[in-house]
C-alpha cells in the first residue's frame, strides 16, 4: 500500500523503451530478478482500484499475479524458476524501489520512472536491440501526468501500441518475414489492439488523447495497408509458383507420351 500512496503523491512518470531480443525475454527476467528486482504481485484487495478500473481480458495480459494462487511459493522460487514462470505470460510487471519495469514477451520493455536512469546493467544486456531500427530515437523518453497508478498502466498500453506497431511495420518491409510478421500482427490485433481496456469515461478519454497525440490510428492503418499489400503478393507468388508446376508437369506428361508413343509405333 506503501508504494500505491507514493503513485498518488507524485504525478509526473517518465517511461523509457527499450527493445530486447524475443526469444533471450527468459534471460533478461533473470537479469533483472538477479539484480534485485521484484515481480510485482497485485492483491485483489490492496489494489483493489487497479483490478476494478481494467476489464477482464487485459487484467489476463498484463496483472496476471492477480491471480497467483500461493505467492509465498512463489517468492521462495529462485530467480531461473521465476523467470521461467513470466516466460508463460504476455506481460509481466517488475519493481525495485521507485522503478518499474513492464516486460512484453515481444521483447518490447517500458521503464518507468519519476526521473530516467536506466541501470547498467540493462543497458549492458548483450541481446539489447538497436530501438532505432524501428525508427524510434535512442534518447526516446514519454513524459506522462497521470492521477494515480491505474492511468500509469492504462498510458504504457497506449505506448506498447505504438511501439509493436513500428516493430510490425519495419518487418513488414522484409518479404521473408511476412509469415512471422503476419502471425504477430494477427495476435496484436486480437490480443490488445482492438480490445476495450476500461470502462472509466475519464480513462478512455485520457488514452485516446494519447493515443491521438502518438498517431496510432495513422500508423496501425500503415502497417495494415503493408500487411495487405504482401499478402496480396504472396498469394500471388504462390499463384505463379503453382502454374510453372502445372505447366512443368504437363511439358513431362508431353514428353512421356511422345516416347510411350514412338516405342508403340516403333
Amino acid at each position: 500500500m506503501e508504494e500505491q500512496k507514493k503513485i498518488k503523491k507524485e504525478n509526473m512518470y517518465e517511461i523509457k523503451p527499450l527493445l530486447i531480443d524475443k526469444k533471450h525475454m527468459h534471460d533478461f527476467y533473470e537479469l533483472i530478478l538477479n539484480d534485485g528486482y521484484n515481480i510485482k504481485i497485485f492483491d485483489k484487495k490492496e489494489d483493489r482500484e487497479i483490478y476494478n478500473y481494467f476489464l477482464p481480458d487485459i487484467k489476463e495480459y498484463i496483472f496476471w499475479t492477480f491471480e497467483l494462487k500461493n505467492d509465498k511459493k512463489f517468492k521462495e522460487m529462485n530467480s531461473e524458476m521465476k523467470a521461467a514462470v513470466c516466460n508463460n505470460y504476455k506481460a509481466t510487471i517488475f519493481q525495485k524501489e521507485n522503478e518499474e519495469i513492464v516486460c512484453f514477451d515481444t521483447g518490447v520493455v517500458l521503464i518507468i520512472q519519476d526521473k530516467i536512469k536506466i541501470n547498467k546493467k540493462i543497458l549492458g544486456f548483450e541481446h539489447l536491440k538497436d530501438i532505432k531500427n524501428i525508427n524510434v530515437n535512442d534518447d526516446k523518453i514519454y513524459k506522462i501526468k497521470v492521477e494515480n497508478a491505474q492511468e500509469i498502466y492504462l498510458l504504457v498500453i497506449s505506448i506498447y501500441k505504438e511501439i509493436m506497431l513500428k516493430i510490425l511495420s519495419k518487418e513488414m518491409e522484409n518479404i521473408d518475414l511476412f509469415e512471422k510478421a503476419r502471425k504477430c500482427f494477427t495476435e496484436f490485433a486480437k490480443n490488445i489492439y482492438f480490445k476495450k481496456i476500461t470502462d472509466n469515461n475519464k480513462g478512455i478519454k485520457i488514452a485516446n488523447e494519447l493515443e491521438k497525440d502518438l498517431e496510432i490510428e495513422k500508423l496501425y492503418l500503415s502497417v495494415e495497408n503493408k500487411f495487405d499489400l504482401l499478402y496480396r503478393n504472396n498469394r500471388l507468388d504462390n499463384k505463379d509458383s503453382m502454374f510453372r508446376i502445372i505447366i512443368i508437369l504437363l511439358l513431362v506428361l508431353i514428353i512421356i507420351g511422345t516416347i510411350n508413343l514412338g516405342n508403340w509405333i516403333g
